[in-house]
């Protein structure tokens, strides 16, 4: 997952890389203009994530990760912990349980 004012675009060159299937998830309101995002929430931004995850479909898999795509990653990993194989977290900060920032 992308990090903050950022979108899916970012993992194209790594995607390329890759010998499995991978889904890019996309935040909502990405690239709809200024202000887009200013009714969407971090509850938002799990929903979006866990519905894409659900309709992708493909079992097992491991999340990657970048700035707030992390937090938001942390959500997804209790959600699917039968299906997480792993967790990466690229240039982010996670609180530590039970904290925020």
């Amino acid at each position: 997952m992308h990090g903050a004012g950022l979108d899916s675009s970012v993992w194209e060159e790594l995607r390329a890389h890759i010998q499995a299937p991978v889904l890019a998830i996309e935040f909502p309101n990405r690239g709809q203009g200024d202000n887009a995002n200013a009714a969407t929430t971090f509850d938002g931004y799990v929903r979006s994530a866990t519905e894409q995850i659900r309709v992708w479909n493909k079992g097992g898999f491991i999340l990657v990760t970048h700035s707030i795509g992390a937090v938001v990653g942390l959500k997804l990993a209790a959600q699917f912990r039968t299906e997480l194989r792993g967790f990466v977290a690229i240039g982010s900060v996670v609180p530590q349980s039970g904290r925020s920032f």
